[in-house]
């Protein structure tokens, strides 16, 4: 029943050792399990009883989970284009596909066939609709896959054909030695393959400390704790346990906060009353505080930076101009700035108390990803002329650069004021990367990018950061993208100039209005002056775009492929007039082969214009039970 965890929010599962019950459904032999899948979002009325599909493989967690899974997908595809934009789960999980092949002047009939033949091969095949005229792209859409030709008058001969090859697959695979199912390298769910191909890795899970319902209470009450919470049936989770523990190794012998775990698979109820909706989850448990929830990347270096950066205080309270001055210059937590390359210091009068709380509830807010401090003595003043900032004020200071940023607090609002604080680490001139990228998109800036083979020339970044200081590129967000550490920016760049252009090449992208795309002319040197103007006739518009972003919205490449899409549908829907009607259709193969059980009954959804018709199981045919154990229900 380890499927029960994985598909139970999907799912009920039920397990029955009752015999009766057995012999009911019509297991051949009882005395060996069986495991049936039940559509009974089928079935109209509750004295209807649901269709069943059995599970004819041997019952282990790989063949349950490939079982599951297809039953999930559409019963059928109606191909009407490119047969190589065809993506079906049976394809990934490596199961055949089955083309049946139409014309027009029998549409309806191949098309019931199809249903038919779908349904006896439910968990074992995947059935599409092909028109005559996309045959010929049978052969290139699959050119890695042997494609079979068959001309087969009778449904029965299309089942059982299927049937006999993957029957001598299954031997020919036990003859090799090979592992049941298919090969994992080409799962759709890449965490779930990364779990499973790393499952016999050992992990140093003595590093932390495993906590259960008698011991999580005491443990976070009596010890600065950072806390995983995690179910080992979930993919995400297991991944990220990797990370956990690589963290654990890096902090082995150094830290005082304890590192712990606690598996919600066993102790489901100190999840919930830690308020725990989703795996993987890491809160920070301190003395006499609420707990703080992690929320950054689940990765090693993220994970690791909050933890180091939640070993101070938050704010951090400065005692004296002195350790104000050292904490500006970076150098009161050397040892932190691995992590994080700003410290920010709010500045205010012994009587600025409400202004001083927001700038704590903002600090608090951002708890593990920047140093924050606080100075409110009598001489505070000092530093105020100093930097040149009337009170209540923000000092970013960036000792990596030399620079200390000044920013006036009298009328920005708390929340104005995290953000601020939001943005403080990043970068003036960053190399963006597939995991920074979203960070710098936030500020809705166009960005001011230059695209390089390699790492810059440093008068490039020189000439850059000579232009911040002037406030030439306020309104932009300058970055740089190193073409050999992320490789997809070739790819980038084809697509703005139709081929790869000379490197480094300057760029303005507009992403967030308009789309506009203009590069810097690749006659002129990158200097201050030429790049001052180039800019000027961009305000001016005087400079052609050579290229507008298209302002369609992404989408996956397939239906199939569209999961936010499938997880936002209602799980289920009352069906509507249109099927009701449809439902009294008879399907040529099923009224011939049921004559005792009346006519079938036929569900079809409103015909849709798309190259790939999915069929939604809330289409799906519906046959009446077969008595007859010759044709056994799959």
């Amino acid at each position: 029943m380890e499927a029960a965890f994985v598909y139970g929010t999907s799912y009920q599962f039920a397990l029955t050792t009752e015999a009766a019950l057995l012999e009911d459904i019509g297991s051949e032999d009882i005395g060996r399990a069986h495991l049936y899948f039940c559509h009974c979002e089928l079935a109209l009325e509750l004295k209807e009883r649901c269709r069943r599909t059995l599970m004819e493989q041997p019952l282990t967690t790989l063949n349950i989970h490939i079982f599951v899974k297809t039953m999930k997908a559409p019963l059928l595809m109606e191909v009407a284009e490119d047969p190589q934009q065809v993506s079906t789960i049976h394809l990934q999980l490596g199961l055949p596909l089955v083309f049946i092949i139409s014309r027009q002047a029998t549409y309806e009939a191949d098309r019931r066939t199809a249903e038919w033949v779908a349904w006896r091969l439910l968990g074992k095949a995947g059935v599409l609709l092909l028109s005559r005229y996309c045959t010929l792209s049978v052969n290139d859409a699959f050119n890695e896959v042997p494609v079979e030709f068959l001309s087969l008058n009778d449904a029965d001969l299309i089942v059982s054909h299927v049937k006999n090859n993957m029957h001598i697959e299954e031997i020919q695979e036990d003859e090799d030695g090979e592992d049941e199912g298919p090969d994992l390298a080409i799962q759709d769910d890449e965490v779930a393959e990364t779990v499973y191909r790393d499952r016999k890795r050992p992990l140093p899970l003595e590093l932390t400390v495993e906590l259960t319902q008698e011991t999580f209470k005491s443990t976070v009450m009596t010890s600065d704790s950072i806390v995983l919470f995690y179910a080992t049936w979930h993919a995400v989770s297991m991944a990220f346990l990797q990370s956990y523990i690589d963290v654990a190794v890096k902090l082995k012998g150094t830290s005082t906060i304890l590192l712990t775990r606690i598996n919600c698979a066993d102790w489901s109820d100190v999840c919930t009353k830690q308020n725990v909706t989703a795996f993987p989850a890491v809160k920070l448990y301190k003395k006499g505080e609420s707990p703080v929830s992690y929320a950054g990347m689940l990765g090693t270096k993220d994970l690791l930076k909050f933890i180091q950066i939640n070993r101070i205080s938050c704010p951090v309270n400065i005692a004296s101009i002195q350790e104000a001055e050292k904490y500006l210059r970076g150098e009161l937590y050397k040892d932190l700035f691995s992590f994080t390359s700003v410290s920010v210091l709010g500045l205010f009068s012994p009587a600025m108390t409400s202004a001083k709380e927001h700038f704590r509830e903002a600090g608090k807010q951002l708890r593990g990803s920047v140093i924050t401090g606080v100075y409110s003595e009598d001489d505070v003043w000092i530093l105020s002329n100093k930097y040149g900032v009337p009170l209540p004020a923000m000092l970013l200071a960036r000792p990596r650069e030399g620079r200390i940023e000044s920013v006036p607090l009298a009328s920005i609002p708390m929340q104005d004021m995290a953000q601020i604080l939001a943005n403080a680490p990043l970068e003036a001139f960053p190399e963006i990367t597939v995991e920074n990228l979203p960070a710098y998109l936030r500020l809705q800036r166009p960005l001011l990018i230059l695209f390089s083979d390699g790492s810059i020339n440093p008068q490039y970044r020189n000439t850059a950061l000579a232009l911040m200081r002037q406030k030439q590129l306020d309104s932009f967000t300058p970055c740089w993208l190193n073409l050999k550490n992320t490789p997809m920016g070739r790819g980038i760049l084809k697509a703005y100039f139709g081929s790869l252009p000379p490197l480094p090449q300057l760029l303005l992208v507009n992403l967030h209005s308009g789309g506009q795309v203009y590069a810097f002319p690749s006659a002129q040197s990158i200097t201050e002056q030429n790049l001052r103007l180039w800019l000027k006739k961009l305000e001016a518009g005087l400079e052609n775009p050579i290229t507008i972003l298209s302002a369609q919205e992404w989408k996956p490449p397939l239906p199939a492929f569209d999961f936010l899409s499938m997880m936002d549908a209602p799980t289920s829907q009352p069906p509507t007039k249109k099927v009701l009607e449809c439902m009294k259709e008879k399907g040529v193969q099923e009224s011939a082969e049921q004559p005792r059980e009346g006519p079938s009954t036929a569900r079809r959804g409103p015909a849709e214009v798309l190259r790939i018709k999915h069929w939604n199981k809330s289409n799906w045919p519906k046959e009446a039970e077969e008595s007859s154990r010759h044709h056994k229900e799959l």
